[in-house]
């Protein structure tokens, strides 16, 4: 997965949209999902 940063405030709005949806699906650890999850998490804390 290739990550980059949050470059406006409507990708930085998008974010927690984006973690609420990938939570409640319950992505495995090590899964692309699971690696979106925690890169964003990262990026919005």
């Amino acid at each position: 997965m290739t990550a980059h940063g949050i470059e406006n405030g409507q990708e930085y709005r998008e974010a927690p949209r984006t973690v609420s949806m990938l939570v409640g699906g319950d992505p495995a650890p090590g899964s692309p999902h699971g690696d979106r999850l925690v890169a964003l998490m990262r990026l919005i804390a």
